[in-house]
């Protein structure tokens, strides 16, 4: 697979792990309680702390809510 198929494939990838995920996480969090969020916190280390910060604007976007990443050490105090 070319890193141009990869690339146009993305879309469909994030709705399939979005379905995916959607029922999993409703039986983690209750609906209410999802609308009562107002911050999400990412964390993480090296690369994960990077797809962190990549990932923050657009999640800020796309929920509306108050979005910050920190490093794991960070986060953990």
């Amino acid at each position: 697979m070319s890193l141009l198929d990869h690339a146009a494939g993305l879309p469909d990838m994030i709705r399939a792990e979005t379905m995916r995920l959607e029922g999993r996480l409703r039986r983690c969090i209750p609906t209410p309680d999802i609308y009562r969020l107002r911050q999400i916190i990412l964390t993480g280390s090296g690369d994960s702390l990077i797809a962190g910060h990549s990932t923050a604007v657009s999640l800020r976007t796309w929920t509306g809510l108050a979005v910050q990443s920190m490093p794991a050490m960070e986060a953990a105090r």
